[in-house]
């Protein structure tokens, strides 16, 4: 079963179930969904549904901070909520050791040792672990492996 399905089939049972927040955010995110398979004029890959997915994600999470920061916390509730629903469809994100380990294995195979050349390494490990890690981490942690 594809990520599609699944949040079809999760939204029907939240919707039986009277879960209201779940029911939001699933509709909200297969609204999304068919609004990018209008955009390509065919189904989105299991990519471009993941992809989408995680900017969702980033635009909850800035919405949480910036309710925290306004002191509006009934909204950050809110918005914490409908992110931890977002992100059961994520695959697990790297820890900080695993991206570690990558960006050391990188910069040692693409023979890197310039801070000038961090935007290639940063957008190599973007597209290997697309989804999985945190894209202002990775480039904290290459910047920070690299001399200035």
């Amino acid at each position: 079963m594809n990520l599609c399905e699944l949040i079809a089939k999760d939204f029907v049972s939240a919707y039986k179930a009277g879960d209201g927040e779940k029911v939001a955010v699933l509709r909200m995110l297969k609204t999304a969904i068919k609004n990018k398979q209008v955009e390509l004029g065919q189904k989105p890959s299991e990519d471009e549904v993941l992809a989408l997915l995680a900017r969702q994600k980033k635009q909850c999470r800035e919405s949480l901070e910036l309710f925290a920061a306004a002191g509006r916390k009934d909204l950050a509730e809110r918005e914490g909520a409908q992110l931890k629903i977002i992100e059961a469809y994520l695959p697990s994100m790297l820890t900080e050791s695993e991206i570690s380990e990558s960006v050391d294995s990188i910069l040692e195979e693409m023979n890197v040792s310039e801070a000038k050349d961090a935007g290639r390494v940063i957008g190599r490990i973007m597209s290997i672990f697309k989804g999985r890690v945190d894209g202002n981490k990775v480039a904290q942690m290459v910047r920070s492996k690299l001399p200035s």
